[in-house]
């Protein structure tokens, strides 16, 4: 039988009307039974035959049952809701490897947007591994389910496929430091010098932020004030990160091309490295994007060692898609962003150190 996903220690796998006595013998475990629902033979035979249902048994190396989950699937709304899992070898993190592997299948082998589950507040151990996991509590639905332990609440945590694979993407605090040390102050290609920006570039960088072709997937040019606070924020990164967007010119003749470079940001509230480009019209069409950005692409995965770059591009933004397309980045999933009181779509491209060989 295929198997749904591994983990370092454990096979999951679809239950077989075999591995049925096992699941009702965990549901029933006084160490369990307070905490998840116990169903019938029939049941379970049913859930096994419901397309919209997975029961599923963790599998240790040795082949032995270590524990179960059951999920119910909402193909059309792309929802994932984790309904029931136990482990039974506790105390030695199946279960931090069994949810693991759980959200894995959910986001990254069916592609859903959400996934949820449903927690009694008495529930401590279970809790505490969601709030590990960066699951968000949504809310209490108070006293929702009738037991023989009486009336119970329901605590509702979840995580969205961005927080999902933004928390994947997050960068510790000792990476920033380091690469804080060990960032260039320039790169040099082919045809280009990437330099950092300073003050007196104003005018040209007001060029390129000030025109609306240029920035039309932020709805408006810059004003003059607006270019003036990038530039001082561009000097502030400089100074707290020791990196910013570089300003990009021909090395032959000092024609300025516009500004690239990495930046710190957050996503779905996860720290991550991220790359942005704004070339000014005139230099469009010549391939500078591509090849300055490559440049900082592989000097950050060369010499900084940074795992994972990432662009949040509009979907109507084109240009800038087919640019992350060559530079060997992979569209990952779908963000919205607020901006001047706007929600935005942005479509999140991924590079890994591992690929930016582009093999």
């Amino acid at each position: 039988m295929e198997a749904l996903f591994q983990t370092k220690r454990m096979i999951a796998l679809p239950a077989e009307a075999k591995d049925i006595p096992f699941i009702i013998y965990m549901e029933n475990d006084p160490a369990n039974r307070n905490f998840i629902w116990q169903g019938t033979e029939e049941q379970h035979r049913a859930e096994i035959a419901d397309p919209a249902h997975i029961l599923a048994v963790f599998r240790g190396e040795d082949g032995r049952n270590i524990g179960y989950m059951l999920c119910h699937l909402d193909r059309k709304s792309e929802v994932f809701e984790l309904r029931r899992i136990a482990i039974d070898a506790k105390g030695q993190g199946y279960g931090r490897e069994a949810m693991e592997g759980t959200m894995r299948f959910a986001f990254e082998t069916l592609r859903m947007n959400r996934f949820w589950l449903d927690v009694y507040p008495d529930n401590a151990v279970g809790i505490r591994l969601y709030k590990s996991l960066g699951m968000h509590r949504d809310g209490m639905l108070r006293q929702s389910y009738k037991s023989e332990r009486g009336y119970l609440d329901q605590i509702i945590y979840s995580m969205l496929k961005g927080e999902y694979f933004a928390r994947s993407s997050a960068v510790p605090e000792a990476d920033w430091l380091l690469w804080k040390q060990k960032a260039p102050q320039s790169l040099e290609t082919e045809r280009l010098l990437l330099r950092r920006v300073t003050e007196a570039d104003f005018e040209k960088v007001h060029s390129v932020l000030g025109d609306p072709e240029v920035m039309y997937a932020w709805e408006h040019g810059f004003s003059e004030e607006e270019t003036r606070a990038w530039i001082a924020q561009t000097l502030a990164r400089y100074e707290e990160d020791g990196f910013g967007h570089y300003a990009v010119e021909v090395r032959e003749t000092g024609e300025f091309v516009g500004v690239i470079g990495l930046i710190r940001e957050k996503l779905c509230g996860y720290p991550l490295l991220g790359i942005g480009w704004m070339l000014c019209k005139a230099c469009w069409g010549n391939g500078y994007a591509t090849e300055a950005a490559g440049a900082v692409i592989r000097d950050a995965f060369d010499h900084l060692h940074v795992k994972e770059i990432l662009a949040d591009i509009r979907p109507e933004n084109t240009a800038s898609r087919r640019l992350a397309e060559r530079l060997g980045m992979k569209a990952k999933y779908e963000i919205v962003k607020r901006y001047r009181g706007k929600d935005m779509v942005h479509i999140v491209y991924v590079i890994k150190a591992d690929l930016s060989d582009k093999k």
